[in-house]
């Protein structure tokens, strides 16, 4: 049997079972951390380019479409059900116990007009991750589910700093009791940075209203939804991911450019064109100010980053 031939009938049976054990509910495991495997399908390839021998051909092609099926599927599926529910974001006020296994949470501080740029570090596992809505407050944050502790500083009384720390417990990724999730809300006044340090997550960041001076973004197997605005002067995007599902969308009028390392990822840069090999460009920017960069290095994903 040819090698491709059991590479791709391994890779659909294996998925295909896990979507069908999902589907009666005998999957009851935390995948969140699987996706930090996925180098290990570059490994089995390669092994199976290399050897001689029909049977050890088979055997790392087999394998290698085996993990490259657990690490999608841990992925996806997880990301999609985030996405496929509406959740109640409201706030419940500091620390109220709602049972014995979950939590709600708020956590937030007073903005000062000094405040002329502010950071927020996230470092979480698994959730949802949201940010819809604007505040007067310089931040404020609802999370149920996952237990944070955070600190807060200023440099010169005109930057403030926010440091997130949370672990997302009580998950399970193939029945509907998902109660790790965040809603973030920010001030429009200063300019900010946004670093995000995720598991597999679901992230639904609309930043339209915000001038956005850096966002980075590293995640696993995780699904991404991002709207930006028009900076004040520029944006720098930062993202590593694993096999996530990837949608971006952003202001015709920006100049942009994409700097990707996405070999193995499927892409649909829409309103971009190809300057070289990994580096688009939208056809207004040499001639715009404000331009929005990106510099992406993913596995096995879907990116789409289109015009508005």
């Amino acid at each position: 049997m040819k090698t491709k031939s059991i590479f791709w009938g391994a890779f659909f049976i294996t998925l295909g079972l896990l979507i069908l054990l999902s589907n009666f509910g005998s999957l009851n495991y935390e995948f969140y951390n699987l996706w930090k495997f996925w180098p290990a399908f570059i490994v089995m390839l390669g092994l199976a380019l290399l050897v001689k021998g029909s049977v050890f051909k088979s055997f790392f092609s087999g394998l290698a479409a085996i993990i490259l099926a657990l690490t999608i599927f841990a992925g996806f599926s997880s990301a999609k059900y985030f996405f496929a529910n509406e959740y109640d974001w409201s706030s419940n006020g500091n620390n109220i116990v709602i049972n014995t296994k979950y939590k709600y949470s708020t956590f937030s501080e007073d903005y000062n007009p000094s405040y002329k740029k502010a950071k927020i570090y996230f470092n979480s596992g698994a959730g949802a991750f949201k940010i819809k809505q604007t505040t007067k407050k310089l931040f404020f944050v609802t999370s149920e589910g996952t237990k944070y502790s955070y600190d807060f500083k200023t440099e010169d009384n005109t930057f403030a700093i926010i440091n997130f720390w949370g672990k997302s417990n009580n998950i399970s990724w193939f029945k509907k009791n998902y109660k790790n999730r965040t809603a973030i809300e920010l001030n429009t006044n200063p300019s900010w940075i946004l670093d995000f340090n995720l598991g597999a997550s679901a992230m639904d960041f609309d930043l339209t209203p915000y001038d956005i001076r850096e966002l980075n973004i590293d995640m696993g197997a995780a699904s991404l939804h991002l709207k930006l605005g028009v900076p004040k002067n520029e944006t720098n995007v930062i993202i590593d991911a694993g096999a996530s599902s990837i949608k971006i969308s952003i202001p015709q009028s920006v100049g942009s450019e994409i700097d990707a390392d996405i070999s193995l990822s499927s892409k649909n840069f829409r309103g971009f064109e190809k300057i070289k090999s990994g580096l688009y460009r939208t056809p207004n920017f040499d001639e715009t100010a404000k331009k929005i960069f990106f510099k992406i290095d993913s596995g096995v994903s879907s990116i789409k980053i289109s015009t508005r």
